[in-house]
């Protein structure tokens, strides 16, 4: 866990997603993946895009990591380790991917995407939020990258 910086009144606390965290994240990134998905029937689109988080949430690398304020999510991230290392402080990515993030219109412009995001050595992003203000230039934008190939 990492400190955070103080938001709209209260304390939060960065850490890693947890089982109990999977219905918001899955609810959350699935309304998001749905208003992509334009043209294909609701049923069709809704039960391919949560296959595929869950397929997602499974794979080696891919990691969450959630803003809290005791039981409540103010955010949380998607990551998927592309490159590790080993150091003395133990193994730490020096490349991962972002598919996802997302911090409640309450929240927004308050410093916690990037305290979500502090840290992570991120090379390629996959999504583009709705209100995006932009990536760093050293992010490459691979839409494909989220569902690779023979995966």
């Amino acid at each position: 866990m990492t400190a955070a910086p103080f938001v709209a009144g209260q304390d939060y606390e960065i850490r890693s997603g947890t089982p109990d965290d999977v219905p918001f994240i899955l609810d959350s990134w699935r309304w998001a993946a749905l208003r992509i998905a334009r043209g294909v029937e609701k049923p069709t689109a809704m039960s391919e895009v949560t296959a595929r988080i869950l397929a997602y949430l499974k794979r080696p690398g891919a990691r969450t990591k959630v803003a809290a304020s005791g039981d409540a999510l103010l955010g949380w991230v998607a990551l998927e380790d592309q490159a590790r290392v080993e150091s003395e402080a133990g193994p730490r990515a020096t490349a991962c991917a972002l598919h996802f993030a997302l911090v409640r219109k309450d929240f927004r412009g308050m410093g916690v995407a990037r305290a979500l995001l502090a840290g992570e050595a991120i090379s390629v992003y996959t999504q583009r939020p709705t209100e995006f203000r932009g990536a760093p230039r050293s992010w490459t934008y691979n839409p494909w990258a989220l569902t690779p190939l023979g995966g």
